[in-house]
């Protein structure tokens, strides 16, 4: 299992659905999130100046920019940190 370090978040992003025709062809979207949403899986302990208000199970919004992915075992886990995070969905 993935533990972060510091003020770092892992979470699983939620799947972006694609946009099809009814024959199957794929639709470029032109105007690409800028956001992505997940679920946070791990949570680092903070540091000396950054206390941890985000908890495992929360759901967070971040911008696409600012997460790292990782392939760990075939899955996909994004990284970001506590700073980037722009809010949580309750």
């Amino acid at each position: 299992m993935f533990k972060p370090l510091n003020d770092a978040i892992a979470f699983k992003p939620e799947n972006q659905e694609e946009k099809k025709t009814e024959s199957g062809i794929l639709i470029p979207d032109l105007t690409k999130p800028k956001f992505i949403k997940g679920k946070v899986t791990a949570v680092g302990p903070g540091t000396e100046l950054v206390s941890m208000t985000i908890k495992p199970g929360d759901t967070i919004v971040v911008p696409v920019n600012a997460c790292t992915k990782l392939d760990l075992d075939g899955e996909e886990v994004m990284v970001v940190t506590h700073g980037a995070v722009i809010g949580t969905l309750e």
